[in-house]
């Protein structure tokens, strides 16, 4: 059964011209352009809650498939695109089904710099299968936010920023939560150090501030260097918060797919230029 997919085309009069006559009659389609693979350039996603099939905790192809945009008018957490919203675990490159035993399916194989990882449409993997308390999704445990990969996998080198205006609550050694002024907490994972000059936990900070640079550490050794057991992505959820900034654990992640849907739109909006002329697949440099 092929499952329904929702498509998004961001400003596509830019790219698709019809002219149109007494009769009604349309004019020629310009062909949009493409990017280095030759996969079109325009911004396409998957609906929430579509899983890659037999991902979700329980071998479920469901999440969350609630429309509602939790943060409305946040600011992408990505400083500029393309970006490609997506599993890390069941990606080309990821471990797949290995990591949670037979029952789940394999990953593809190649390696994290497949075109695959790097070419829309989006894909959301909030309740993936995982452990951790999930209130929200179908089995009550899964992933807790959305993976994102930046446009190349290059350690350190693409910047997250603030989503909201607000400030920095706790910093853990591999992410840091932004206490937002609008009563939500957002947390960021899987970033760089040193963070950008500044952020330090009670720190104010403005939208679209930088925070820190995309890697893939998942801890620190006892002597004090990375552990890099992961991809190169941002993990990033948003909690309900209580009145001390912290994550109202009750109410748990909140599905943020479609809240990431729509703050990309506007990021493409705002620098359409660079981001649908650039080539959608670039050198993947991981040391």
């Amino acid at each position: 059964m092929i499952k329904p997919r929702s498509f998004l085309l961001v400003l596509a009069s830019l790219f698709l011209l019809a002219c149109e006559s007494g009769g009604g009659g349309g004019g020629p389609i310009i062909t949009p352009p493409t990017g280095s693979t030759g996969t079109p350039l325009f911004f396409t996603y998957d609906p929430p809650g579509d899983l890659i099939d037999g991902t979700g905790r329980g071998v479920t192809s469901v999440g969350v498939t609630d429309t509602a945009i939790v943060a409305p008018g946040m600011r992408f957490p990505i400083e500029s695109g393309p970006a490609y919203a997506n599993s890390q675990v069941w990606g080309h490159g990821g471990a797949g089904g290995s990591i949670f035993g037979p029952s789940y399916p394999p990953a593809p194989g190649g390696t994290q710099g497949d075109a695959a990882n790097y070419s829309y449409p989006w894909k959301d993997n909030f309740c993936e299968n995982r452990g951790w308390n999930a209130p929200k999704c179908p089995a009550g445990k899964g992933h807790q936010g959305q993976d994102i990969r930046p446009s190349t996998c290059e350690v350190n080198k693409h910047w997250v920023v603030a989503t909201e205006n607000g400030r920095i609550g706790v910093v853990g050694t591999v992410s840091v939560e932004l206490v937002t002024d609008t009563g939500q907490v957002h947390r960021y994972l899987h970033l760089q150090r040193p963070l950008a000059p500044g952020i330090v936990s009670g720190a104010r900070v403005g939208k679209g501030q930088k925070i820190g640079r995309i890697s893939n550490i998942t801890g620190r050794k006892s002597d004090g260097s990375f552990v890099r057991g992961t991809t190169v992505h941002l993990h990033f959820e948003i909690w309900d918060g209580n009145s001390d900034g912290s994550r109202n654990y009750g109410v748990g992640p909140l599905p943020l797919y479609t809240s990431l849907v729509d703050s990309y739109k506007r990021l493409l909006r705002s620098d359409l230029q660079s981001n649908f002329k650039k080539p959608l697949v670039q050198p993947c440099h991981t040391h």
